[in-house]
């Protein structure tokens, strides 16, 4: 059975932000996660597309990231690439995630770490912790987390100090 066009069409029109989104910054966190997540999603269609559908997405995106790539080394590479930018190392944390759902606990530890990168700025802490939070880490680590984003930011109220 072939997927209805509607629901094809919603992976060439995706295709098409994508690579819009590459041709303005190909290095960008946002559009790296997002390049992880069409590749795993393509590799994942329950019901395949129509064959000129799909020939057409593959000439596209496999250039950029492969059938057959190893999505979890791909984003190895890139956190490597980009290991000096919080944001950077951010978003291959969270793709991580999402790929390698062991992880998990890992995952945490290096949010933690980012804080004590040069490049790590509030906005960079704070989108940490929101991570965290949609993570549901335990409460002991997002209690560290705070402590040294508070040791960082002192005035920042995203990371006070609650007095009672």
């Amino acid at each position: 059975m072939q997927c209805p066009k509607l629901y094809s069409e919603k992976y060439l029109l995706a295709l098409r932000c994508l690579l819009a989104a590459r041709s303005i910054d190909s290095s960008n966190p946002t559009t790296h996660e997002q390049t992880v997540r069409y590749r795993r999603a393509l590799n994942s269609i329950p019901e395949p597309l129509n064959a000129k559908l799909s020939e057409v997405i593959e000439s596209e995106f496999s250039p950029i990231l492969s059938k057959d790539a190893d999505l979890s080394q791909y984003n190895s590479d890139y956190r490597s690439k980009h290991h000096n930018s919080a944001a950077h190392v951010q978003v291959g944390i969270s793709t991580r995630y999402f790929l390698e759902p062991k992880t998990h606990e890992d995952n945490h530890k290096d949010i933690l770490r980012t804080l004590a990168l040069d490049s790590a700025s509030l906005n960079d802490a704070i989108r940490g912790l929101k991570l965290l939070n949609a993570w549901k880490a335990e409460q002991r680590i997002r209690d560290d987390y705070i402590a040294a984003a508070h040791a960082r930011w002192p005035e920042a109220s995203a990371f006070a100090k609650n007095e009672t």
